[in-house]
């Protein structure tokens, strides 16, 4: 055979090992990696970058085990290892996180300083909305004429309204953040009536004692602030109660009173009461879960509880420091609270943390106290840490709580700056 004619015949063959190999690499012997996001987001595949500009993008890779990394601008990784198969099309659907921040230490403008000694929810101080709200209400508040003895204020209609019982010298008024002037409400309550705000609308319950047995009664508010209805009566009770402390569920459907070491439970539709838990000691304070099915429960012992209202079971948590005043329940009946903490141990006792905290907790490195702010779920007994604050030199003297869709945020008040936490439902 001819030389030219051999050389033909390697150089076809070797033709065909090179496309056929080709092939084999990049439609035979191949997987898919196909990823599913909102997009603008990027994607590392054993470290190589793909960027994804529409919804579904994909990769023809070798079958073989894969490091992939999904990343979005302000929003947290998604890590994995995935194996792909040959001939076969793996698709990772990626749910973005937004990632948890933290601001430090927002200073509450001048005219608010006063209004703090009044429990102020702190999520005033970071919205426009709500500032224009809340700023209406305060200008009420300050055109009541003496002394303002106390006032009580409720969030409505998630967050964007306010409403206030305020406890004047001479007079009670009802107000809120679409009213044009305060509502006297002077001939139902007195400055000694336990009395609460529902959160879904401008209804008042509160205890009458006038009577032969102790009422709870309702009363309701015209919603452009031209007046209220007549007090009617919730329930009775025969032996009069404490009710030092009255709390509506979120969805406005219960009202929970205490009674020293009793809680009752109060159905507003069915105008029906029930005692859900009894204690061995006395009830320091109280929070009910969104839907009133849950309550967190502090006693004077410093112990803390859950209450199922339904089972009326309670459930001693197993957490030795938590305090009622810096614990929230979310919409998922966990709960968000913040404790002092140290990398040694988890869970400090809170007096001589918080001494530590303000000294700069310099017994030793490995031991320095900071504010732990984490996820408890009563159910489990589990706990996920949100954030370890190191840079707050002293603990809160007061924390807040707001949940909007998706997103959460726990507000922290240090002397007379507030501190953002924001984070993601898990």
């Amino acid at each position: 055979m001819p030389l030219n004619k051999k050389i033909s015949i390697v150089i076809l063959i070797i033709g065909f090992l090179l496309v056929g190999n080709y092939a084999w690499k990049n439609y035979i012997n191949v997987g898919i990696l196909a990823f599913q996001g909102e997009i603008p987001f990027g994607v590392q595949i054993n470290g190589e970058s793909l960027t994804c500009s529409s919804d579904v993008c994909e990769k023809n890779v070798a079958p073989g085990q894969y490091s992939v990394k999904i990343q979005k601008v302000d929003y947290e990784d998604i890590e994995q290892t995935v194996d792909v198969k040959r001939s076969e099309k793996l698709v990772i659907g990626a749910k973005f996180k937004k990632k948890i921040s933290f601001s430090e230490g927002t200073p509450i403008n001048d005219k608010y300083q006063k209004l703090l000694n009044f429990v102020l929810p702190l999520e005033f101080a970071y919205d426009a909305d709500l500032q224009k709200n809340y700023d209406v209400i305060f200008q009420l508040i300050k055109d009541i004429t003496g002394t303002k003895k106390s006032v009580i204020f409720q969030k409505h209609n998630n967050l964007f309204q306010m409403a206030a019982i305020v406890f004047g010298e001479k007079n009670v008024y009802f107000l809120a953040s679409s009213f044009k002037k305060p509502v006297d409400i002077s001939g139902i309550l007195s400055d000694f009536t336990k009395a609460a705000i529902s959160p879904v609308e401008s209804i008042v319950v509160f205890f009458d004692n006038s009577g032969k047995n102790q009422a709870l009664k309702s009363f309701g508010i015209d919603p452009k602030g031209n007046g209220r209805s007549n007090p009617v009566v919730v329930t009775y009770f025969t032996k009069p109660i404490s009710a030092d402390y009255l709390s509506f569920s979120e969805d406005g459907k219960f009202v929970f009173a205490t009674d020293e070491t009793s809680i009752y439970k109060i159905d507003l539709a069915a105008k029906a009461k029930e005692n859900v838990a009894d204690f061995n000691a006395e009830i320091y304070g109280i929070k009910p879960s969104n839907d009133g099915r849950l309550l967190l429960v502090e006693t004077a012992d410093l112990k803390s509880f859950v209450v199922n209202t339904e089972t009326r079971t309670k459930k001693l948590i197993d957490l030795k420091n938590l305090r009622i005043d810096f614990a929230y329940w979310t919409s998922k009946n966990s709960i968000i609270l913040a404790y002092p903490a140290s990398s040694e141990n988890a869970v400090l006792n809170y007096e001589d943390a918080i001494k530590s905290i303000e000294s700069g907790g310099q017994d030793s490195a490995s031991n320095k106290v900071f504010t732990r702010v984490a996820e408890y779920f009563p159910e489990t007994s589990n706990s996920n840490v949100i954030r370890d604050i190191t840079t707050m030199t002293k603990f809160p003297s007061r924390m807040d709580f707001v949940e909007m869709n998706d997103l959460r945020r726990a507000m922290l008040l240090v002397d007379k700056n507030i501190y953002n936490l924001d984070f993601t439902v898990r």
